[in-house]
């Protein structure tokens, strides 16, 4: 039971570290286009 709680809590933080890369590669993306445009 304690391994499956530690499998989802690291679940849930691979989620939050992915979400949190794409949006700061938005970020990133959306900056190059302000500059070129």
């Amino acid at each position: 039971m304690l391994h499956l709680l530690a499998l989802n809590q690291y679940k849930e933080l691979f989620c939050y570290g992915y979400c949190e890369l794409l949006r700061e590669f938005h970020i990133a993306i959306t900056l190059l286009l302000a500059k070129t445009c």
